[in-house]
């Protein structure tokens, strides 16, 4: 006998289904990452919150340094698929020494509370940690890195076009390397290794 399927199952097809033809219009975003990052971009990420409430550490990013992306959790497509690819890559570097914290930063903090991103990120990773602040605090993150985030207004409701890249950092917050959200897990996984042993 074939069980029904559960409501959050189909809620989240029927949100894949709709959302995909309003996210690839708009994709990809049209400017391209920095190279380089400043030292107000890393004090932008210092005033945030993380999905606990608490602060972000004044010498962050710490110990093996960070790979920071963006997104928004009512995404349909390319930020579940991202945050698959990050756990998968991670998951290959555990035995490396080369393990960057996870680092989500919302671009739509009016939806995205503490608790939802909790949620949200822990039905993907628990290791992955979640920033979140007012919306001038997201603001000033995204002028500081230079980062492309467009609201898509769609049926009642939006969505958020906008850069999709990662950005892996050391332990001083010098940018290593901004690496494509669409790498399979095993080149990530790659990639970040080469970057962090100075490849």
């Amino acid at each position: 006998m074939k069980l029904p399927l559960p409501p959050v199952f189909i809620a989240a097809v029927l949100l894949l289904v709709v959302g995909l033809p309003v996210a690839y219009l708009a994709w990809p975003a049209p400017t391209p990452p920095p190279a380089s990052l400043s030292a107000t971009a890393i004090e932008s990420v210092r005033v945030l919150r993380d999905q606990q409430g608490a602060p972000v550490a004044e010498n962050w990013p710490t110990e093996n340094g960070a790979l920071v992306f963006f997104g928004f959790t009512h995404c349909a497509d390319i930020c579940p698929t991202t945050l698959i690819r990050v756990r998968d890559a991670l998951n290959q570097l555990e035995d490396s020494g080369r393990q960057p914290t996870p680092t989500f930063i919302t671009l739509d903090p009016e939806r995205d509370t503490m608790d939802r991103l909790e949620a949200y990120l822990g039905f993907f990773d628990p290791r992955i940690r979640g920033l979140t602040g007012t919306s001038q605090q997201v603001g000033q993150v995204v002028e500081t890195w230079g980062l492309y985030a467009h609201r898509v207004d769609f049926d009642n409701t939006y969505l958020l076009d906008h850069t999709t890249a990662l950005f892996l950092l050391d332990n001083r917050g010098e940018l290593l390397g901004v690496l494509s959200g669409q790498l399979e897990a095993a080149e990530l996984a790659r990639r970040i290794r080469q970057l962090m042993d100075g490849g």
